[in-house]
């Protein structure tokens, strides 16, 4: 594009979100605004064809996808994406609870920024498993001396600083493999958020995060949940079944192909058969030739049901290993492109026994409005988590304040710039 003519912005200003999932690639940009609020200004989306259940499989697929969703959403800005905060996901990402502590300078000194970025630090500078690499440091709750249960120490007295955080790691092989895909692009990576991290700042409410509520993100690959209580995350599971496996199973039993599946899935299929008329029928396409085939609108949903029903068993079950099950008064929010097959709600809210909504990231002005589909959970929360840190970094406070923190710095030196 000719950036002659583009938009004169700060480059500061702009912020992109870089959604890699399964299925597509999607790429938008925001102007940042008055504190952390962000204007949506360009939006691209590519189909992926490098990507299995989040995971990076043949790189210049995934490359090419990410230059034609970049360019794309520049197209539309008027404006350059120089950097990009991307999404991870995979089964190779867990957490783990860590308690860090630090002396706070002469006997009695009052908490400061500096003191609580220094104990994030420390919670981050611990040894993981070989292979694998720490993600984001969330903190939960702070420590003053014996005093815990604290969430915002600053200007407290004591003599001791703690912190009991919630660490994200991941599988080194497949960040490289992101990282390097993005830096192909010619793109830089400003930093890598998980995927259950950005959903949840589009989808989840203030009070749904407090009162303790489970976002269920189910992708093309592969379903990512996370399970949220007194504001922080405490639980991340990755459920083996995503929108795909509907699609494949369509294809198989109506003989047909996948793009048609796919098709029909998304203007017919329902999970769940007490919605559907009794008499109601779709025109399903022949492969190679074959003539097409009138099939009841039931038979479909014979099909998905038992799919939807096995994928919320299994998150279920993660509910269940969680320990948070009785503490889930928010019930469950349920977003990303598999959330709105007909029925998904109904049948989650049958299968998991709590109130059940579909999640929607909402954003002012008219691209908001055309965003506001839960296919694009993921690369608004993205957006909305680069303001936030970006916010942050301007007012010089520490990140911790947002409840993240980027990857770790040896990491990034390492990764980012070679």
């Amino acid at each position: 594009m000719n950036y002659l003519m583009a938009k004169k912005e700060p480059r500061e200003r702009i912020i992109t979100g870089l959604d890699i999932g399964t299925t597509k690639v999607c790429a938008v940009i925001g102007e940042l605004g008055y504190g952390s609020k962000v204007d949506i200004i360009g939006i691209g989306s590519s189909p992926s064809r490098g990507v299995r259940r989040g995971v990076v499989v043949n790189i210049p697929r995934t490359v090419e996808a990410i230059r034609q969703a970049i360019e794309a959403a520049e197209g539309m800005a008027k404006t350059k994406a120089h950097s990009v905060y991307v999404s991870v996901a995979g089964a190779h990402i867990s957490g783990a609870t860590n308690y860090v502590s630090i002396d706070l300078p002469g006997q009695n000194q009052e908490v400061r920024h500096s003191d609580i970025q220094s104990l994030i630090d420390a919670a981050g500078d611990i040894t993981v498993s070989q292979n694998r690499e720490i993600l984001h440091v969330i903190p939960r709750e702070y420590t003053v001396d014996d005093q815990d249960g604290i969430h915002e120490p600053i200007g407290i007295f004591g003599a001791r600083l703690g912190l009991k955080a919630f660490l994200i790691t991941g599988s080194s092989p497949p960040i490289q493999n992101v990282i390097k895909s993005v830096r192909q692009a010619n793109i830089k990576t400003e930093d890598l958020v998980l995927q259950q991290l950005a959903s949840a700042e589009a989808v989840l409410q203030a009070d749904e995060r407090e009162l303790g509520t489970v976002l269920i993100d189910i992708g093309g690959g592969a379903t990512d949940l996370a399970i949220y209580t007194k504001n922080h995350i405490r639980y991340i599971a990755v459920v083996p079944i995503g929108g795909e496996h509907f699609t494949n199973d369509l294809s198989i039993g109506l003989h047909t192909s996948i793009p048609d599946a796919e098709e029909i899935k998304r203007r017919f299929g329902c999970a769940m058969s007490t919605l559907l008329l009794e008499n109601e029928k779709i025109e399903v396409p022949g492969i190679g030739g074959k003539q097409s085939q009138q099939v009841p609108r039931k038979f479909l949903c014979n099909i998905l049901e038992p799919r939807a029903q096995e994928l919320f068993e299994l998150v279920d079950e993660e509910i269940g290993k969680s320990g948070y099950r009785k503490l889930l008064p928010g019930g469950a929010v349920i977003t990303g492109g598999g959330s709105l097959l007909a029925g998904m709600s109904e049948i989650a809210g049958e299968k998991l026994e709590i109130p059940v909504r579909c999640g929607f990231p909402d954003q002012p002005g008219e691209l908001g409005e055309m965003l506001a589909n839960p296919i694009y959970s993921t690369s608004i929360g993205l957006l909305m988590y680069g303001a936030k840190r970006k916010a942050a970094s301007s007012e010089n406070r520490p990140t911790s304040k947002f409840d993240y923190r980027s990857i770790s710095s040896k990491f990034r030196d390492w990764f980012f710039n070679t």
